[in-house]
Formats: structure tokens, C-alpha cells, sequence
């Protein structure tokens, strides 16, 4: 079992982590044991507003470890993402950056996900409010 606070931003060591109001928990059952476990992964943020016609850019990141066994954040590269559970041609770059366009179509609530089971084990997300574009 693993959990972590706020998209990994906190090092969290065990039970003993103080959860605040508003933090945010990502809760997981490992499929396969240390050190073969799998990435922990997060997108920049957990929600956001978009506006139809109008590009937004979200950034994943992927759990690692140094030399020193400290956790860190590195891009996530050639994630392929999901939107309201449809794969799509958006795929993050070398920089774990991923621009999407949202149409009028889609306007109201969205989800985008990274799902590669093989490379993870906590589901991304981000929640998109799209409105019609004020142009």
C-alpha cells in the first residue's frame, strides 16, 4: 500500500504524515514489490478552467529516485492521454508538456487521464471546466 500528498509535492514517510484541510491524497495498492514497483505519477495540477478554442498546457511527472534513494519528479515522456475515457493524439513531449485543445463540444465538465497500467499505479487526473470561448 502507498499513499502520497499533494501530487508528491510532500515527502510523506509512513502513517505518521500530517494531512491538513484541502490537501489532496492519492491512495494505491502496489501490484509488484520494491524494486520493481510501479511510478508514481502526477500531473501539474488537479483542476482547471479552459475556455473552448483555446489551447491549455498541463505538465506529467513521474516518481524516481536519485542516488541517495531520495524521491524525485521527472518528466514523463511520450505518456499517451486519455479524455473522458477516449485515447487521443496527445502524447507529453521530453519535457512531460502536453497542449490540448477542447471544441464546443466539450463544453462543461472533462477528465483527462494518463493510463499506462504497465508504468503505473496511480490513475493522473485532472478535472477541466470547459467554457464557451468569450472571443
Amino acid at each position: 500500500y502507498g499513499y502520497q500528498v499533494n501530487g508528491g509535492k510532500e515527502s510523506v514517510m509512513g502513517l505518521a504524515h500530517e494531512i491538513e484541510d484541502g490537501d489532496y491524497i492519492d491512495a494505491a495498492i502496489y501490484e509488484n514489490y520494491y524494486p520493481d514497483t510501479e511510478s508514481y505519477t502526477a500531473f501539474d495540477v488537479y483542476a482547471l478552467d479552459a475556455y473552448s478554442g483555446r489551447e491549455i498546457e498541463i505538465s506529467l511527472y513521474e516518481s524516481g529516485y536519485d542516488d541517495e534513494w531520495n524521491t524525485v519528479f521527472l518528466p514523463c515522456e511520450g505518456a499517451k492521454i486519455t479524455i473522458n475515457g477516449d485515447e487521443t493524439e496527445y502524447v507529453t513531449d521530453e519535457d512531460g508538456k502536453v497542449s490540448v485543445l477542447f471544441e464546443e463540444a466539450a463544453l462543461g465538465f472533462n477528465e483527462i487521464f494518463f493510463l499506462d497500467f504497465n508504468r503505473i499505479f496511480f490513475l493522473p487526473l485532472v478535472l477541466v471546466v470547459v467554457f464557451s470561448s468569450a472571443d
